[in-house]
């Protein structure tokens, strides 16, 4: 029988790819094929964050961006996605989601539109779902406010936006919608590398500023968790990290190597039994003696095949 893991604990250490729209374009299309393939023949057999003065880690945020052009759709697509977010049981007690802003509290979906209604002439409207490892600590309003402010200071503009928080998954989180013009009605324009690295940063730092470090212990214990997730881990961006150092795609454990600290020695071996369980998945070839080939399409299978027992988790709940 097919043993399923379904260990989809917090994503402590991954950045979603930002660069997608109106869907998860080819390559993510073609994981999630590879995704359903490895599944059903599943058989039994980093970044780790900056160190603070206490000998923990910041807090980790997972950042997903997207993109909408009102040109092709007249902003239809807006009002439509707002819907969507305020569908029942994404609430904390399972009702309907409401929305929140910088003056906006509890505000059901008709408050809502007529709130963002002139956004859709806008030339697009950005979308932004904050997921903090530790979000069920988090009053999410409260951080969702200061996260947008630390992003005004940055970008020097005003900013126009609304979110709601969602608790319908493993991990709590904020869709923030953002208005594609700023406080001016200046088309807004935000650079590549601010999707893609700065406002995952930023949000990373108002969640340390507000929780504190993460202790050594707790990064561990993910860590372990991540072995045998079948989602892409910290573990696996480590491993591809290693490969693009090397210029090779081959990882090797064979080679003696003195190691700086324990920690060190643990998460090496926490990557040879990764490698290992992506070797049950098809996703990496043995190639001699503690020499591994990982899957080119590794981070796009692994994704894709964490979104589809996501979604058949939400599935599961209503019923």
């Amino acid at each position: 029988m097919v043993k399923k893991h379904l260990e989809l604990s917090t994503r402590d250490d991954m950045t979603l790819d930002p660069q997608f729209r109106r869907g998860r374009g080819r390559s993510a299309s073609a994981g999630l094929k590879s995704a359903r393939f490895f599944r059903k023949n599943l058989t039994t057999k980093a970044h780790s964050g900056r160190a603070g003065r206490g000998g923990g880690y910041g807090q980790k945020v997972i950042v997903k961006t997207s993109y909408f052009d009102h040109r092709k759709d007249s902003g239809t697509k807006l009002s439509k996605h707002l819907s969507y977010l305020a569908r029942e049981g994404v609430s904390k007690d399972g009702e309907r989601g409401t929305f929140f802003s910088k003056d906006l509290s509890d505000s059901p979906l008709s408050e809502a539109r007529r709130n963002v209604r002139e956004w859709q002439t806008d030339e697009r409207h950005f979308r932004f779902i904050i997921s903090p490892a530790n979000g069920s600590a988090l009053n999410l309003p409260q951080y969702t406010r200061q996260v947008v402010q630390e992003l005004e200071k940055e970008l020097g503009v005003g900013l126009q936006w609304i979110a709601t928080e969602h608790h319908n998954t493993d991990q709590s989180h904020v869709h923030l919608v953002v208005r594609g013009a700023d406080s001016s009605g200046r088309a807004l324009r935000l650079e590549k590398n601010f999707i893609k690295h700065r406002v995952r940063e930023i949000a990373e730092l108002v969640a340390t500023r507000t929780l504190g470090f993460v202790p050594e212990q707790e990064i561990a214990l993910r860590r372990e968790a991540q072995v045998a997730q079948l989602r892409f881990t910290s573990l696996d961006r480590m491993l591809l990290d290693d490969l693009r150092t090397r210029g090779s795609k081959v990882v090797e454990f064979n080679a003696p190597r003195a190691f700086t600290s324990e920690a060190a020695r643990k998460t090496r071996l926490l990557k040879q039994r990764r490698v290992s369980f992506l070797f049950e998945l098809g996703l990496a070839k043995r190639k001699g003696t503690a020499r591994w080939e990982i899957h080119p399409d590794l981070e796009n299978t692994l994704r894709a095949l964490g979104r589809q027992i996501e979604e058949e988790k939400n599935l599961y709940r209503l019923l």
